[in-house]
């Protein structure tokens, strides 16, 4: 009996642990952009990469959110992405650091 109360202590345990470490969504803020291009802000942070992004991802790039400190690949729709593109956004979701890419929650322009 006690090794049973041990047990489920010790289950009920790991498994707040596990509640206790689900993502929440954190802001993310930069341009959308194509995952080539992403790589180097320079070139992808402003408005005017909009045709060649759309040209890339018709291509079958990936979707990156491109910032001063690096970029992120998107989990999101197509259509989410090109309402987006050329755009500096904040992006709303969670970062799965072994891919590098935001599991996307919301998206909008910024002001």
């Amino acid at each position: 009996m006690k090794k049973l109360l041990i047990l489920s202590l010790a289950l009920l345990a790991s498994v707040a642990f596990v509640a206790a470490a689900t993502a929440e969504d954190m802001a993310f803020t930069g341009w959308v952009a194509d995952e080539a291009c992403a790589k180097d802000f320079a070139k992808a942070g402003n408005a005017e990469h909009k045709g060649c992004a759309t040209g890339c991802l018709n291509n079958g790039g990936n979707v990156a959110l491109a910032s001063p400190d690096g970029f992120h690949l998107l989990d999101i729709t197509g259509e989410k992405a090109l309402e987006h593109l050329g755009m500096e956004v904040t992006v709303m979701g969670t970062l799965d650091e072994a891919t590098n890419t935001i599991k996307v929650t919301s998206i909008k322009a910024t002001s």
